[in-house]
């Protein structure tokens, strides 16, 4: 992470609590979860609640056992049926618990990656159902800034989902060949700002919503 992003922190002085947290993150890039553990982890060790496909990966799984993540289905599985409205239960269940026993959480609110250059909320209600079942809890959106574009988001693949380990080849590969060809140079580094900001959020769902989308794009589209 540190040879290829260069990753500026705001706001995380302003955090004052080290417990009951739900950081709710702008989701442009798979790699946003890896930067936000790196910030967060020392400090606040979130348990993220992140896609139940990456349990099925044997190279992921055992990643995921070791960070404690919660697994979550995807939208279309809980429409379609499919067990999935059972599984995100059982996550929403999960993650309370996990809150009342004073950790922390670490959710993307719109439930996929970005598939354009703003959030679009398209009426998830996830964060809207934890934070009624854990009032006690506070919120802390998390802007990430700079990823939009990046080989490990949808903006480099046509709006789909890319494949974690053919981004991963293919970001090694290109460090690789740049290193043979400008040895005596550094490597690029995509800039990314994080930002931090505990908020008070509404309690209705298409007013929370018209906050996060407010709130996650207030500086416009990204390039």
């Amino acid at each position: 992470m540190s040879l290829r992003y260069d990753v500026s922190v705001e706001g995380m002085e302003h955090v004052q609590s080290h417990k009951n947290i739900i950081f709710a993150s702008k989701h442009p890039a798979m790699v946003d979860s890896l930067i936000l553990f790196g910030i967060l982890w020392d400090s606040h060790a979130p348990r993220v609640i992140i896609a139940e496909k990456f349990f099925s990966s044997l190279a992921l799984y055992p990643f995921m056992k070791i960070i404690g993540a919660i697994p979550m289905p995807q939208t279309k599985q809980v429409r379609r049926g499919e067990g999935g409205f059972h599984v995100a239960h059982g996550a929403l269940l999960e993650s309370q618990k996990r809150l009342n026993n004073g950790e922390n959480l670490l959710l993307f609110p719109t439930g996929h990656l970005m598939r354009s250059g703003l959030v679009r909320m398209q009426n998830q209600s996830g964060l809207q159902r934890l934070y009624e079942a854990c009032p006690n809890a506070e919120i802390v959106l998390v802007d990430v800034y700079g990823l939009w574009g990046s080989i490990f988001s949808t903006g480099r693949h046509g709006g789909k989902t890319p494949n974690m380990f053919h981004a991963l080849f293919l970001g090694l590969f290109s460090a690789l060949k740049y290193k043979f060809r400008f040895p005596w140079k550094k490597l690029p580094k995509r800039k990314v700002s994080v930002l931090f900001e505990q908020v008070l959020l509404p309690t209705g769902r298409r007013e929370l919503n018209v906050l996060l989308e407010s709130w996650y794009n207030r500086r416009g589209e990204e390039p």
